[in-house]
């Protein structure tokens, strides 16, 4: 592989991102909870008690906390300023001027009749806290955080498919299949955030489990989703017909939370889903079965049923058999309930689970279908996240070249595919350059723009849609695109390709992955002009315009099997559609390889946008990014031919503006580097080699 290869990946982001301005085909934390040691996206409402200390507790107790966000307002949080961390409690306490939100106690429980309330408190006094839509997405925040192996002590679920033999054989063989849900609110998506329509628009757990059983086996999951909010498994067998005559293939069965509130008894909700088994299979003999036990609701709720969900759940494993299997979500949410409050997991405050309780519904299942067949590297699992605040026994290095950009540019062919120098703008005819300029998909070729020196080290190289200024407006490089004259003043049309403008280099002195204990990114940037010309047929599923900032690792050791293998990793620098571009894995289906794109959003490394028009600047190690993109890779069956971290290497990197609709656009950058953390050892011997 070559860096040739770099336009073919911008062609399916651009691809797959656009379709829609948050896509439910984006990287979620699915990996289950109690299979790792780095929690993703666990959620907290912080309560203030009557000792006045305002606080939430993790699930496990964290070893390090590596980030607290809004994804509701996109606010990554800081330690120290909005929260502390005791790691022997596994509690997070707010500071006294914290921006997190939080409720007192006593606003939980309100007086009978109060608005935002709902009736039959336990204590037989109050009401509770209550509200649909966004009310508890926009009072909670997520937490990612490193946590000792095995933390989790409740049910694991086990790989299933092999009971579900013609389910298997469909996956196995790309046919693809119909697959209906079937079951109460919790099933229509109650309330994920993209039910409600708020950020960060997280699909409910039938989407997140039908888009990566599509992923993982390469093959269509038609989805019907049949379940209606408030009935009980009662209305499963009277509106039976309509599960029929969609000729599933898979049945998820997801009744019980409002049989537990009607006070269903066990005997009567058992016979209610055979009788709905029966019926399916005796129109639909293909059909098998995944009957999936309620969550529970809150157990300060006179309408929760604690003593029937288990009662419930026991009733259903009746029934599994050959063709039919369990997703005990009673389990898991019953061992959460042990070590968290219910306001943490609920964004209704009696039976709805928020994004997290859905990940947790579409993580189980997805245990039951997938086989985990890679396994990480011990050399992976080993790894412990860098203290950045204490970095006296390590030494660093500059991976990048001229990162002032005073020596010029070699002019890469606008041809896309063609990936040749065709000559070279320079700042010094006695210096070669060493950054390459790419300009694919573009009319006007920049190696033929006028060159203008400014003062003692400014140029400008310009023509009718580019610019590229070095040292000057405070920076050592913008640059400017102007897609009007590239499209002749017309919407461009979906398919047809953009103009690209971007400085590359190649990255020849990394270590790799092993070796590095940090890999330190830093840029300052600021939008000096965004406009954006929007006619009719405008939209911005594909009309936009950014910039990524991107980098290549690559299995870079010849004696591996693996040899040539690589990833795209990115960091979203700049977005016109949202200030904090959102999460986004896919595969690279525009390049015969295909190989993964891992793109973790905006707000994984900064809480500043460049929508404020201001210099912002982004520090962040991104090499606990790099090694989750790794696991997820692995995990997906990505550069699969090998699992070990020494045969791994960043080996390019590059920047800059892809413009699919009529904007005028300039970046100003000032302080890229990207630095490589080695011990002493490991640097001393990377300078003499080099």
């Amino acid at each position: 592989m070559s860096t040739k290869l770099l336009p073919l990946f911008l062609v399916l982001y651009f691809c797959v991102t656009l379709v829609s301005g948050q896509s439910d085909k984006e990287y979620w934390p699915l990996q289950p909870i109690w299979d790792k040691d780095v929690m993703e996206g666990e959620s907290l409402l912080f309560l203030k008690g009557n000792d006045n200390l305002i606080r939430a507790k993790l699930l496990f107790k964290g070893e390090k906390i590596m980030k607290i966000y809004s994804p509701s307002k996109g606010i990554v949080y800081e330690q120290g300023r909005d929260y502390e961390y005791d790691p022997g409690s596994g509690t997070v306490f707010l500071t006294e001027n914290s921006r997190i939100p939080f409720k007192n106690q006593s606003d939980m429980y309100l007086k009978p009749g109060s608005p935002g309330s709902i009736e039959a408190s336990r204590d037989g006094k109050n009401n509770l806290f209550f509200g649909e839509g966004h009310l508890f997405h926009d009072l909670q925040v997520e937490v990612d955080y490193v946590h000792k192996k095995n933390s989790w002590k409740g049910h694991k679920p086990a790989f299933r498919l092999a009971e579900l033999p013609k389910t298997y054989s469909k996956l196995k063989s790309r046919q693809g299949m119909n697959m209906v849900i079937y079951g109460d609110s919790i099933s229509t998506g109650a309330n994920a955030s993209a039910k409600v329509n708020v950020r960060p628009f997280m699909p409910s757990y039938p989407s997140l489990v039908a888009w990566s059983l599509e992923e993982i086996y390469d093959c269509k999951i038609a989805v019907t989703n049949l379940s209606k909010g408030g009935q009980v498994s009662r209305y499963g067998v009277e509106n039976v017909s309509k599960v029929i005559a969609a000729n599933p293939d898979l049945v998820i069965v997801a009744w019980g939370m409002n049989d537990g509130s009607h006070r269903v008894s066990p005997e009567e909700y058992g016979q209610s889903i055979k009788e709905q088994i029966d019926k399916i299979r005796q129109a639909c003999p293909q059909c098998e079965f995944i009957l999936v036990s309620t969550m529970c609701g809150n157990p300060e709720w006179t309408q929760s049923a604690p003593d029937l969900y288990p009662l419930y759940r026991d009733e259903l494993e009746k029934l599994c058999g050959e063709g039919v299997v369990l997703a005990d979500m009673t389990a898991i949410f019953s061992e959460i309930l042990k070590h968290k409050s219910f306001w943490d997991i609920t964004n209704n405050g009696v039976n709805h689970p928020n994004d997290f309780g859905h990940r947790l519904y579409a993580q189980t299942l997805l245990s039951l279908l997938v086989k985990k067949t890679v396994r990480l590297d011990r050399t992976v699992d080993k790894i412990e996240y860098p203290n950045r605040t204490d970095c006296s026994d390590l030494k660093s290095f500059e991976l990048l070249k001229d990162r002032h950009f005073k020596k010029g540019f070699n002019v890469l062919s606008p041809k896309h595919g063609k990936y040749v120098e065709i000559g070279e703008l320079r700042t010094d005819d006695n210096i070669e350059p060493v950054w390459q300029l790419a300009q694919w998909h573009s009319k006007f070729n920049i190696l033929n723009a006028e060159v203008e020196k400014v003062g003692k080290a400014g140029f400008i190289f310009e023509n009718a849609a580019k610019r590229v200024t070095l040292g000057r407006h405070g920076a050592n490089i913008t640059l400017y695109l102007n897609s009007i004259p590239e499209y002749d003043n017309q919407l461009r049309k979906e398919g047809q390709p953009w103009p690209h403008l971007l400085v590359e280099q190649k990255i020849q002195n990394c270590p790799n992955l092993s070796e590095l204990k940090g890999l330190d990114f830093g840029i300052t940037a600021r939008v000096i002009y965004s406009k954006t010309f929007k006619k009719e047929g405008y939209s911005t599923k594909i009309h936009t315009a950014h910039v990524p900032y991107v980098l290549v690792v690559q299995n870079t050791n010849k004696k591996s099997p693996g040899y040539g293998d690589f990833i795209w990793f990115l960091v979203p620098i700049y977005d016109d559609r949202a200030a904090f571009a959102a999460p986004y894995i896919a595969e690279d289906t525009a390049d015969p390889s295909a190989k993964m794109i891992y793109d973790p959003g905006a707000r994984r490394y900064t809480s500043d946008t460049l929508h404020s028009g201001k210099w912002t600047t982004i520090n962040s190690d991104l090499l606990p990014v790099i090694l989750d993109a790794l696991r997820v890779s692995w995990e997906r069956g990505y550069v699969r031919d090998s699992r070990n971290l020494a045969d791994y290497r960043i080996i390019s990197m590059n920047l800059g503006w892809e413009v699919t609709g009529l904007n005028e656009v300039e970046i100003a950058i000032k302080n890229l580097s990207l630095r490589a953390v080695v011990e002493k050892r490991t640097q001393s011997k990377l300078h003499g080699a080099s």
